[in-house]
């Protein structure tokens, strides 16, 4: 199997512990700067899954 670029591998942990962290400490506003980070990690690996596959599937053909 193939694996996702080094930069896409920690996003999940680092997610994870900082809406762990994020949800009970700091302002709302904090709160919600962190979301957004969030989102944009989470945007910025399906970006990467998506052609990761597109390119997996364009040369297996």
């Amino acid at each position: 199997m193939w694996s996702l670029p080094k930069r896409f591998e920690p996003t999940w942990i680092e997610i994870s512990s900082e809406e762990d962290s994020g949800m009970t400490t700091g302002t709302i506003e904090q709160r919600r700067e962190r979301r957004q980070v969030i989102d944009s990690r989470r945007a910025e690996w399906m970006f990467g899954a998506v052609i990761g596959m597109g390119l997996l599937l364009g040369t297996s053909t």
